[in-house]
Formats: C-alpha cells, structure tokens, sequence
C-alpha cells in the first residue's frame, strides 16, 4: 500500500551522544510519571501499518512504533526522541497542530475530518 500524502522529511542534523543521553534521561522521567503498565508502546511495533507515538507536554517525541522510524527513515528511537514535529515534517504539516486543537480557525466545523486525515494517514 502507498500512502496518498507524500512526505518529504527534513534534513536532520546529526546528533551528538550526549544530547542523545541527555534525550533518554528526560523520556526516563517523563515514563516515571506515566502509568505502571510499563511498555505498552511497543505494541504497536507488532501491527502492521500502525505510526504511533508519543509527545510529552512540550511536543517532544518520547516514542515512537517501529512503522514511524521506518516511515523517518530512522536506524533507531534515539534518532527521533526529544525532536517536533517541527524537526521532522515540513512546516505546513507541522504547523496543522493548533488549528486542529482549536476547531474554531476552520470554516463549517471541519475540524473533525481535518484531525482524522492529519492523525491517519490516508493509504489507496
């Protein structure tokens, strides 16, 4: 299947290993306020065609499905955590956040759709 967005990730800077450490120990705190369910989040490395992840409060990724790293072309999470959306997708995209969290910026209620086809990729 192919995805009808096409997406064009940016060019990301290489990153030293130790802001890469300084990334694990802030997702360690941010896990240490989560749930004791422990690794839920690798569930969905096992389902085909799933991109899930996970933002802490200032929009930083702290996970992410095996799927999304492949869509990133990312070896591995450390790649992707601690970045935005904003590190990641061209600024259109990324830039749909605040009009999504707030439905009235779009004219005749079309929040609902817009978030659906944003969060779940369209796929023929």
């Amino acid at each position: 299947m192919r995805n009808a967005t096409v997406l064009k990730p940016r060019e990301r800077p290489q990153r030293s290993v130790a802001e890469m450490r300084r990334w694990k120990k802030v997702r360690e705190l941010w896990v240490g306020e989560l749930e004791p369910t422990g690794l839920f989040h690798r569930l969905f490395d096992h389902v085909p065609g799933v991109y899930f992840f996970a933002k802490n409060r200032e929009g930083h990724l702290m996970f992410a499905s095996a799927g999304l790293l492949q869509r990133y072309q990312m070896a591995d999470e450390f790649e992707i955590l601690g970045r935005t959306d904003f590190d990641l997708n061209p600024d259109i995209m990324a830039g749909l956040r605040p009009v999504l969290e707030n439905p009235a910026t779009l004219p005749g209620g079309g929040a609902a759709s817009l978030a659906a086809s944003a969060a779940c990729p369209l796929l023929i």
